[in-house]
């Protein structure tokens, strides 16, 4: 389990400032106006995971923000992808994986399959940048530092 947050101390402080010209010409008139924004905080824990021999990520979103969707991002080494859940528990596939109808892991991040059917780490495949770990960042408001997060252990194809 990894844990992430994003924690701001202070409101800040939002000023505007609006000036006016009359048309008569007359001396121009200025008002100022300050308001404080409210800052929200983010935090929850990620979990990578393997059922059905398909890679998951877990997560746990907590934030005082707005909304009801958070926008998890994978960063790799030559690659992202970003999906939108809802803000509170849920899990994700992993990107790169699929799963058959039945819910089982059919193709995994990283790996092809040969004409006789085996199984080969290949580099060049689209998804090789989701392992052996991404960084991952929540967005909801604001968004949180990334988190290196190692793939799954045990989930490759046999």
């Amino acid at each position: 389990m990894y844990s992430y947050d994003s924690t701001i101390t202070a409101d800040l402080l939002n000023t505007a400032t609006v000036t006016g010209y009359p048309e008569d010409g007359g001396e121009p008139v200025t008002d100022t106006n300050d308001a404080a924004v409210q800052m929200y905080v983010i935090t929850g824990t990620v979990t990578p995971f393997c059922e059905a021999d398909a890679p998951h990520l877990g997560y746990d979103i907590r934030t005082n923000a707005p909304g009801t969707t958070a926008t998890i991002i994978f960063t790799g080494d030559g690659g992202s992808e970003s999906v939108t859940v809802p803000v509170g528990t849920g899990e994700v596939l992993w990107p790169g994986a699929v799963v058959g109808p039945d819910g089982v892991g059919i193709d995994w991040p990283g790996w092809d399959q040969d004409a006789s059917g085996d199984w080969f780490e290949n580099p060049a495949n689209p998804y090789a940048w989701a392992r052996p770990d991404v960084q991952i960042t929540v967005q909801v408001n604001p968004t949180t530092e990334p988190v290196t997060v190692a793939y799954p252990r045990g989930h490759r194809p046999v």
